[in-house]
């Protein structure tokens, strides 16, 4: 798993989280007006576990975000309007949600190191040298 995978993982998390639950294999979502076939990865049944527990570690607004934001799929603007912040402020406190949830896979060790240039995959562990 890659950051940039875990990014568009949140955006469709609300379409796609019943099949999570029944443990399909696929699931087809309209994105951007086309139907997508997303292929679930298992990484991707860690993701409400790792939710819950960044919810339950942060304080309510934060809570309130990914409640209506990234399990509900509510609009970014609906939400940053209601809950009292300002625009750059809830975008930066969402993209501090996704980083924590990056980190919680890091350290259930899902998440792919890649070296060196674009597509050449390398060795995780360090050479001594």
């Amino acid at each position: 798993m890659r950051k940039s995978e875990l990014k568009n993982f949140v955006q469709i998390y609300a379409e796609i989280k019943n099949a999570l639950i029944k443990r399909s294999d696929a699931v087809e979502i309209i994105k951007r007006n086309r139907n997508v076939r997303v292929k679930i990865k298992p990484w991707m049944y860690k993701f409400p576990e790792f939710l819950n527990l960044v919810g339950r570690s942060e304080n309510h607004t934060v809570r309130e975000i990914i409640r209506r934001n990234i399990e509900n799929g509510e609009k970014d603007l609906t939400i940053w309007q209601s809950v009292a912040l300002s625009e750059s402020i809830y975008h930066r406190w969402r993209k501090q949600i996704v980083d924590k949830i990056y980190n919680l896979y890091v350290l259930a060790a899902d998440v792919m190191r890649i070296y060196g240039s674009i597509g050449h995959k390398k060795s995780v562990i360090p050479r001594k040298k």
